[in-house]
């Protein structure tokens, strides 16, 4: 059993899922809409539930944007790196796929404190 790898595609494929969330306009005039459902207390209650679940909806959308992005980062590191493999190299690959979950979840996180990524 052998075990083909095509650097090549992986960058390629890396390339397509990194652009996946690149046209955030969706989000960011999302963002902006400010619900107004009329001033009684029913109708301010609904436009707290709609800029609750508006801001859910762009922070998963911004969450998605750096998950893509390390991921594509990470999976050309990989492809190059496998380019170059000799037994040195080896374990800096599986170091890379290991990190690349706790890279993401790191800059998910900092990314919700607010700091710039």
């Amino acid at each position: 059993m052998s075990t083909k790898y095509d650097a090549e595609a992986i960058k390629a494929a890396a390339g397509k899922l990194g652009s996946i969330m690149d046209d955030m306009a969706p989000f960011t005039a999302l963002k902006a809409a400010v619900p107004n459902a009329g001033s009684f207390d029913l109708a301010m209650w609904l436009e707290r539930v709609l800029q609750a679940r508006r801001n859910d909806v762009v922070a998963h959308a911004e969450h998605l944007k750096v998950a893509f992005e390390d991921m594509r980062t990470t999976l050309t590191t990989i492809a190059t790196d496998f380019e170059n493999a000799d037994g040195d190299n080896a374990k800096k690959i599986g170091a890379s796929i290991d990190d690349l979950q706790a890279y993401i979840a790191d800059d998910i996180s900092r990314f919700d404190d607010g700091a710039a990524i």
